[in-house]
This record gives C-alpha cells, structure tokens and sequence, in this order.
C-alpha cells in the first residue's frame, strides 16, 4: 500500500465525503421538490382558470338554448292554461293565456340567466373587461325578449292584438320569435355573435389539458 494511503484518517475521509454525498442529494432533492411544487402551482392556476371557464361556457349556452325554446313562433294548444271548470275554453288570444304561456316559457330563461350571473361573477373577474362586456350584452338581448313578450301580452289584455304602428309591432314580434339560429332575425343574429364572442375569448382555457 502507498505510503499517502496509510498515513490518511481514513475514517474522518469518509465522514468527509458522506456528508458531501448527503449535501447534494439534499440539495438535487430541495431543487426538484422547488420546480415540482412551482409546476404544481401552475397547474393548479390552469385547472382553476379551466373549471371557471368551462362552468360559464356551460352557462352561456344555456341562455341561448333556453331563449332559443323560449322564442319558437308556434305556441301549441298544450302551452294553453286549461279552463276553469265549468267555464268554456279560454281565448288563446287573450291576455290571459298569452300571459300564461310567456310566463311558462320564460321560466327556463330565467333560471339560465341566474346560473349565467352567478358563473359570470368569477368568470368577469378572471377574464376581465371585455368579457363583462359579452356578458353585458347577452343580457340586454334576454331583456329585450322579455320586453317584446310583455308588449304582446299588453297590447292582447287591451283586447287588440293589431299594433297601431306596423313597424313596432314587426319590431315586437320580431324580438319575441324567431326560429333556431336564424339568419334573418337581427336580435337571433346579435345573441349568437355574443356566445360565439364569449366561447372565443374562453377556448384558450378550454385547452389547457391539450398542453
């Protein structure tokens, strides 16, 4: 054996070199544990911002479709409230129904549209302004199916079904029906461009998992 080989301490030598070992594995463990913990947390934030989006795209197609079911221009004798007994068959005309069946169709509408808010309240503050802005204006389209459809029931419980002003009634009617998706109705025109809007500013956190 060589001479430097018999006149080393060898077991302070080891000592030496298994602390060292111990010190980087500890340091190699603290390093992956950091960037492991920091991948985490951005995954964490991506998930968060996934659920949020995916909760309100939910939410904002269920506006379109209940105001889609809620403007169908046929109204079907099932929708007419039964008579009293003994009364005769109601005026499907009359204020009365026509009040019934805006009633019962807006219903759906309603619950979609408090589902809509209450998604909207962590969507707007995580997206920002331009999609409180989409959120605005599907709202101000829901209100004016809802102002359409009183006007008609308004102007039925006058016992007058024939609007003065030709174009106000177009206009009213216009508003209050309309087939799925058409193409020739402003206000159909105007919410659709709003959910497709709102889907667009949304699809980058719909795709986090595609990564």
């Amino acid at each position: 054996m060589n001479a430097w080989a018999c006149n080393v301490d060898w077991p302070a030598a080891i000592g030496v070199l298994r602390d060292l070992i111990i010190a980087v594995v500890s340091i190699t463990t603290a390093t992956v544990a950091v960037l492991g913990l920091n991948a985490w947390r951005r995954q964490g934030k991506t998930k968060a911002r996934f659920d949020v989006a995916k909760e309100f795209a939910i939410a904002t197609f269920a506006v379109r479709d209940a105001l889609d079911e809620a403007r169908v221009p046929m109204i079907t004798p099932r929708e007419y409230p039964p008579p009293e007994a003994g009364d005769d068959a109601l005026d499907p005309r009359s204020g009365q129904v026509l009040g019934c069946v805006y009633r019962n169709r807006w219903e759906p509408v309603k619950n979609a549209l408090e589902r809509f808010r209450e998604a909207g309240i962590v969507a707007e503050a995580l997206f920002g302004d331009e999609l409180a802005q989409k959120v605005t204006a599907l709202r101000r389209d829901a209100h004016k199916v809802a102002t359409a459809m009183n006007e008609i029931v308004d102007q039925a419980y006058q016992d007058n079904m024939d609007f003065e002003d030709r174009d106000f009634r177009r206009t009213v009617y216009s508003d209050a029906h309309a087939t799925r998706g058409a193409e020739d109705n402003a206000l159909t025109q105007s919410i659709y461009g709003t959910v497709t809007d709102i889907q667009t500013l949304l699809r980058p956190s719909l795709t986090w998992m595609d990564d």
